[in-house]
């Protein structure tokens, strides 16, 4: 069996640097998911076998399920503190616009010294409060529109 290589993006490494699948790493997690039974673990050293819980099981499927499709993957713990930069890239603004955020109290951070420091976890929420919001304008608008005999 061949080993399996995944390339890096270049840059500073953070949390969110993807693992970006190389043609090879795609037809092995290709062929892994097309063969997919139970995982099990070996520790090599005492030759025991550790059957993976399930969440693992699935949380293994979803990244095998991003690779074979070329898609990059990241795993960031939800406590991971991550840069305003970082943060920023996150959630596809500009870093003066997220330090507003931040000073606004809109989202929770902390400094180090005299860098703000912003806990992943803060940005999914933040993420989906924004998505809510996006929603809930998005069906009081059609329900403008179809009151109006606009839609």
């Amino acid at each position: 069996m061949h080993k399996s290589t995944i390339s890096k993006t270049t840059g500073t490494p953070s949390p969110l640097t993807p693992a970006i699948p190389n043609e090879h790493t795609r037809e092995f997690a290709i062929q892994l998911l097309q063969n997919f039974g139970d995982i099990h673990m070996v520790n090599t050293k005492t030759n025991e076998h550790i059957v993976t819980p399930d969440e693992v099981f699935e949380l293994f499927k979803n990244i095998l399920r991003n690779l074979s499709a070329g898609k990059a993957v990241s795993i960031v713990p939800y406590d991971a503190e991550l840069t305003t930069h970082q943060a920023a890239h996150f959630l596809n603004v500009s870093r003066p616009f997220l330090i507003k955020l931040l000073e606004a109290g809109e989202i929770p951070h902390h400094k180090v010294g005299t860098h703000r420091r912003v806990q992943f976890d803060h940005l999914l929420a933040y993420k989906k409060q924004q998505k809510d919001r996006t929603k809930k304008s998005l069906k009081k608008l059609t329900g403008l529109s179809q009151e109006y005999g606009l839609y």
